[in-house]
């Protein structure tokens, strides 16, 4: 399969009040020639934060869960969109997604070290 390299994806904003859904919202826009421009939501949930707290040993506190929101977040649209997907417009990532995906959570590991 061959990868395209011109991908984009640029972090927006976060997206107060999102706690009260138990998540931490960050928002994204992407392009690669060939797909259309899409702005989503990443919406990673408390638990799945805690847990990625626990493997990079750092405190899960809200500072720490939106730096989480932003680099899990576009660590996961690049894999669903270097595995050919179109991602939703809103994606929750959840605990069952990282426990799904453990080639993901090493790739996690990599990114806060």
């Amino acid at each position: 399969m061959t990868v395209e390299t011109d991908l984009t994806i640029e972090f927006q904003r976060f997206t107060p009040g999102a706690d009260l859904l138990g998540a931490t919202q960050a928002n994204f826009s992407i392009d690669r020639p060939g797909i259309h421009a899409k702005e989503l939501s990443i919406l990673l949930n408390n638990p799945a934060a805690a847990y990625i707290a626990e493997i990079v040993g750092r405190e899960n506190t809200p500072a720490f869960r939106e730096e989480a929101a932003r680099i899990a977040g576009k660590a996961w649209l690049r894999r669903l969109l270097d595995a050919g997907q179109y991602p939703d417009s809103i994606i929750f990532l959840s605990r069952s997604s990282l426990d799904g995906a453990p080639d993901f959570v090493e790739t996690l590991k990599s990114l806060f070290a």
